[in-house]
C-alpha cells in the first residue's frame, strides 16, 4: 500500500500537512502507469490559498479514503516541531534510555536543527512519518529549497509549483502549472499551455500575452476546433481563461 501526504507551504512557519493517505498514492510511472497521485497532481494546480488546499483534501478523501480526519490539515510551525522534538526526547529518557545518543532516533545527537525544509530531520518531528510520496505545493512567493535524504541533494520548488519527494528523495521532475484557454475566431479552439514560473497567474493580461505569443507551441493535433479560418487568433478572440 503506497502512502502519501500533501503539504501546502506558505513560509517556514506556515506549512500545512494533510493526514497520511494509505493506498495507491504514487503518481504514475512507466512501471506503474496508474495511481491516485496523478489525480493529486491535477488537483494541486494553481492553489492560491489554504482554502484551495483544503478543497483538494476533501475531494481526495471523499473519493478514495473516507478517513475521519481525511479532510483536515495541521499546521507545521516552529512551535509544533519544538513540541514534537521535546516529546521524542522525553520518550527516550523515560521509556527507551538505551536510545539516548542514537543518531537515527535522538534529536540531541543530530547536528542540524529539525525543520520542514530539511527532510533528513523529519524523522524527529514528523506527523505523519515520511511517506512514500510527499506532494509539496509552494505558495510562498519565493523558491522553496528542500534538503532531501539522498546525499543532501537539494530539491528546488519554484513559487506556484508542485514538487514531489519519493521516500524523501528527489523526484525526476517538478510539475509546472498549466493554463487552459478557449480562443474563438470563425471556429472555437480549446488548448492548453504550460506556464513558466515567472508568469503571474492572477494577471489575466499577462497570461493572455503569453498565450498569444506561444500559440504556435500548441501542436495542431492537440487543439479541439469546429470549422476553419484563415484569420490569426488575436487577444479579442480569447474569451475564457480557466484553471
Amino acid at each position: 500500500m503506497t502512502r502519501g501526504t500533501l503539504f501546502y507551504y506558505e513560509s517556514d512557519d506556515k506549512v500545512w500537512s494533510s493526514c497520511e493517505y494509505n493506498g495507491d498514492m504514487y503518481h504514475g510511472t512507466k512501471r506503474n502507469p496508474k495511481g491516485i497521485g496523478a489525480e493529486v497532481i491535477e488537483l494541486m494546480q494553481n492553489l492560491n490559498s489554504l482554502d484551495d488546499f483544503k478543497k483538494v483534501l476533501k475531494i481526495i478523501n471523499k473519493k478514495h479514503y473516507q478517513y475521519e480526519e481525511g479532510n483536515k490539515c495541521w499546521l507545521i510551525d516552529s512551535k509544533a516541531i519544538e513540541k514534537r522534538v521535546k516529546s521524542t526526547i522525553k520518550w527516550i529518557d523515560d521509556i527507551r534510555p538505551e536510545l539516548k545518543g542514537d543518531k537515527s532516533l535522538d534529536p540531541r545527537a543530530w547536528d542540524k536543527t529539525p525543520t520542514f525544509k530539511d527532510v533528513r530531520t523529519w524523522k524527529f518531528w514528523g506527523v505523519p512519518n515520511l511517506s512514500d510520496y510527499s506532494y509539496i505545493y509552494n505558495n510562498s512567493g519565493n523558491d522553496l529549497i528542500m534538503i532531501t535524504r539522498e546525499n543532501d541533494e537539494e530539491l528546488i520548488i519554484p513559487d506556484k509549483t508542485l514538487g514531489i519527494l519519493n521516500y524523501g528523495c528527489k523526484e525526476e521532475e517538478i510539475i509546472p502549472m498549466r493554463v487552459k484557454f478557449n480562443a474563438c475566431c470563425i471556429a472555437t479552439y480549446k488548448g492548453e499551455l504550460e506556464l513558466p514560473n515567472n508568469i503571474d497567474t492572477t494577471n489575466k493580461k499577462e497570461v493572455l500575452d503569453y498565450i498569444l505569443s506561444h500559440l504556435n507551441d500548441v501542436p495542431c493535433e492537440e487543439l479541439e476546433y469546429i470549422g476553419d479560418t484563415d484569420e490569426p487568433v488575436t487577444e479579442d478572440d480569447i474569451y475564457y481563461i480557466g484553471e
